[in-house]
């Protein structure tokens, strides 16, 4: 009976500490759909600190985890540009504080769709 109560002691002990941060971990591959096929954009978060840029052919990016949402600003040529915000939710299962720290206790949607409009001319 006491094996039975450390392993529990022990189990309980490493979700307080981060259980999230274990089994989710800190961070995320996020896969962008973009359309027309010459779109390039580029993801920011917070102050304009830039994490990477996609295109067709590089269409994803690993960002760390965060309660912070993403700012993804895109483009084509002939297309009208657009800004978009990927915003982060709470995970939903077991969180601790280390969770919160980490940036585990967050996640963002893993494929996002980004459809740029045909610029309208003028006659």
């Amino acid at each position: 009976m006491k094996k039975v109560g450390w392993v529990l002691l022990l189990a309980v002990s490493v979700c307080v500490t981060g259980c999230a941060t274990i089994t989710k971990g800190v961070k995320q591959t996020l896969i962008f759909k973009l359309e027309p096929k010459e779109t390039t954009c580029v993801l920011l978060r917070g102050d304009s600190k830039e994490l990477g840029s996609i295109s067709l052919s590089n269409n994803s990016v690993v960002v760390g985890k965060s309660r912070d949402d993403i700012i993804v600003k895109c483009e084509a040529y002939g297309h009208t540009s657009k800004t978009m915000r990927v915003v982060s939710t709470p995970y939903g299962g077991f969180w601790s504080l280390t969770d919160h720290a980490t940036g585990a206790y967050w996640e963002y949607p893993e494929t996002i769709s980004i459809v740029l409009d045909k610029e309208s001319r003028s006659q």
